[in-house]
């Protein structure tokens, strides 16, 4: 009686389990498991750190107006303080100091 039965008649299609696709892990990187929210608090955080520590070489005072770039820069030679750029905006001047390493 089971002599006539074929290889191909005796698996039939619902018996065999269909393959799980297999799930590949998430890539790790840190924004994808943080909120919106969490985020914009975080690099709300981290940019006023940077903005104290950079700002520390930076000072601003007020200058007269006729006072040009090359003026300021020829007083701060002539006291010998290290700057790296002068930036004029009205009657304030911002001086960015280079670091003392």
């Amino acid at each position: 009686m089971y002599d006539n039965i074929t290889a191909s008649e005796d698996e039939s299609p619902t018996d065999i389990p269909e393959p799980q696709p297999v799930q590949q892990p998430r890539p790790h990187n840190r924004n994808t498991y943080r909120s919106a929210h969490a985020r914009h608090k975080r690099n709300r955080k981290r940019h006023r750190k940077q903005n104290q520590l950079q700002s520390q070489s930076n000072i601003q005072r007020s200058s007269y107006r006729t006072f040009n770039i090359s003026m300021i820069k020829s007083i701060l030679k002539d006291y010998g303080i290290p700057y790296a750029k002068v930036i004029t905006a009205g009657c304030s001047a911002t001086i960015t100091l280079k670091n003392q390493q």
